[in-house]
């Protein structure tokens, strides 16, 4: 043990070791998110192109398709951020903690937003033109060609993963984690005398 440490600063507390694990579950479910979406692409490809096939918006399916690939590397690069940021904050690296708060933040509104809409039914419908379907046409649409396990699987998703960033970012803001993330003060050491 170095004695220039103070012991409490190198024993990593358990509320830091909880949220280091609750980081790679929240990289993990962005993986599962990314790979569930990316399994129905197709589906809903082929449902909007359906919906839209006699209107202006003829290549509504590629922009759906455009739109979830790129939510599906945007949710593998935040797994991978995650990751990044679990290892960091296990080492006790105090900018990683200060990082891990704000893409939690960040994540935490995005999940919570994504959850209202959810709730109440939100669809863009494309512009709601008048030569287009309904938004509840759309809605019908989508959910009869969608698994009937994909939306509550997607939903249990954001709400583990919301739940885990919120005890993420409680564990690493308590007291007992501070220690830890500070830097170790180095007291001065006199020098030894040679001996003959």
């Amino acid at each position: 043990m170095d004695p220039t440490v103070p012991p409490d600063a190198q024993r990593r507390p358990a509320v830091v070791t909880v949220a280091v694990w609750l980081l790679y579950l929240v990289a993990a479910l962005e993986a599962v998110t990314a790979l569930v979406t990316l399994s129905q692409l197709g589906t809903l490809r082929s449902a909007y192109d359906k919906l839209f096939a006699d209107t202006p918006m003829k290549n509504a399916g590629t922009s759906v398709a455009v739109v979830s690939t790129a939510a599906i590397a945007l949710a593998l690069l935040f797994a991978l951020g995650f990751v990044v940021l679990a290892i960091f904050v296990g080492r006790g690296k105090n900018p990683a903690r200060i990082i891990t708060w704000v893409v939690a933040g960040i994540s935490i509104c995005c999940a919570g937003t994504n959850l209202a809409s959810t709730a109440i039914g939100f669809n863009s419908n494309f512009g709601n033109t008048s030569q287009g379907p309904s938004a509840e046409e759309i809605q019908r649409t989508i959910n009869e060609a969608l698994p009937a396990w994909y939306q509550p699987l997607l939903t249990t998703i954001t709400i583990v993963s919301l739940a885990a960033l919120l005890a993420t970012v409680i564990m690493l803001a308590l007291p007992i984690a501070n220690p830890y993330f500070r830097k170790p003060r180095q007291e001065w050491q006199p020098p030894v005398p040679p001996t003959d």
